[in-house]
């Protein structure tokens, strides 16, 4: 009989962990041998039981994904990791796998496929669920087809996505308001953006900024 994963669960609500662990140990015969509610735990945990699959989601209380994900892929190189999460942004899937993930799943999705992902990464395959592939295709489009920016122009775009004044961004280049306003005009016609609210939207989809 084939050996199932270990599995730990990290997701900072209770009733979604009950319903994993439901889902794949008393439904599956999946082994979980750790679950917290939060990085730090999930950190400690890790280190004491020894899981061979993490579900983790996106958004633990104190911590960014991204931070996560870094941290356990340098402390567990070998460790795989299924990013399981209700954020449904085409970026957080790139940020996801770029960060190290082996799986991304949308918590909305049937659990049948969090068990097939499981099964999948502990094969040391990848797994993204169709709606999350179509994400992260769309995802690199737009950081594909955007052009190159220097510095100035990327800190200048950063800082109007972030609803920055013009002046606040003068402030942190050493630049003159009519500068950044140039720079502004430059990087419209530069993205083929005719609005701000077109070059805010670019900005999340380069992930420049958060959505």
């Amino acid at each position: 009989m084939e050996t199932k994963p270990r599995l730990g669960i990290v997701d900072d609500h209770p009733l979604t962990r009950a319903g994993i662990r439901q889902c794949l140990e008393t439904r599956d015969g999946f082994p979980v041998v750790m679950e917290a509610g939060d990085a730090p735990e999930a950190y400690r945990l890790i280190a004491e039981t020894h899981p061979e699959v993490i579900i983790l989601d996106w958004a633990l209380p104190g911590s960014d994904g991204p931070s996560v994900l870094k941290h356990l892929r340098a402390q567990w190189p070998h460790l795989k990791i299924i990013v399981f999460t209700g954020t449904t942004d085409d970026q957080t899937v790139s940020k996801a796998m770029f960060a190290g993930a082996n799986g991304f799943v949308r918590k909305d999705n049937a659990a049948r496929e969090l068990v097939h992902a499981v099964e999948m990464v502990a094969q040391g395959k990848s797994y993204l669920s169709s709606d999350a592939a179509t994400g992260l295709i769309t995802a690199l489009k737009a950081q594909t087809a955007a052009p190159a920016l220097n510095e100035r122009e990327t800190t200048v775009l950063r800082g109007i996505a972030e609803g920055r004044t013009y002046k606040e961004i003068a402030d942190q280049l050493g630049l003159t308001v009519k500068s950044v306003e140039a720079y502004r005009t430059r990087l419209a016609t530069k993205l083929k953006c005719r609005s701000r609210a077109e070059l805010v939207r670019l900005a999340v989809r380069m992930g420049l900024v958060a959505g």
